[in-house]
């Protein structure tokens, strides 16, 4: 179950710099067309190291040593800010308790947090059954949550919030 957790943090934290990731991706991607059109006469191992900005190219132009001055800047920002602010941040635990839920397989789904449902839910972890639990006010299963038990925060009767437990939503169509 660790693993589960440490993959979905892994999840939540990459999906939370999705942008800046891509930004760093596309700038590097231009960068090496850029050296793949205007140093044609070198492998593509150079090419690559020219993007990477390990080597510059002798005659590389201003460009070159505009990419060569803003790609260390860009990366170390993106990359290492990254790092640094998910190493002294704690994770969202209500996302976390969300994505978990969605990952659940062969588990009871309860709607709505009460005495029935609170012993129901004991039973699953005494069990070791797996359970989801469909809520929408939050106060009432902080507990839960803090636990690290997969939990949704939301309307019940909401398809998305049905979707995101793993519950098969059934359409009934009304006959007259």
């Amino acid at each position: 179950m660790n693993i589960v957790n440490s993959l979905i943090e892994i999840q939540l934290k990459l999906k939370k710099y999705r942008l800046q990731f891509l930004f760093l991706f596309l700038f590097w991607l231009i960068g090496l067309v850029f050296f793949i059109i205007s140093e044609p006469d070198h492998n593509a191992y150079e090419i690559f190291l020219f993007s990477i900005t390990v080597r510059i190219p002798p005659s590389g132009g201003d460009f070159a040593s505009f990419y060569a001055l803003i790609w260390p800047i860009f990366l170390e920002v993106i990359v290492f800010g990254f790092i640094m602010v998910e190493l002294l941040e704690k994770y969202n635990p209500v996302i976390t308790c969300r994505i978990l839920a969605s990952h659940k397989k062969d588990h009871t789904v309860l709607i709505g947090f009460q005495h029935l449902s609170e012993r129901i839910i004991e039973y699953c972890i005494d069990t070791n059954q797996n359970f989801c639990m469909i809520e929408d006010n939050q106060e009432l299963v902080e507990d839960l949550i803090n636990s690290g038990y997969p939990v949704v925060i939301g309307d019940p009767t909401d398809t998305i919030n049905l979707k995101a437990a793993k519950m098969q939503v059934i359409a009934l169509k009304k006959f007259d």
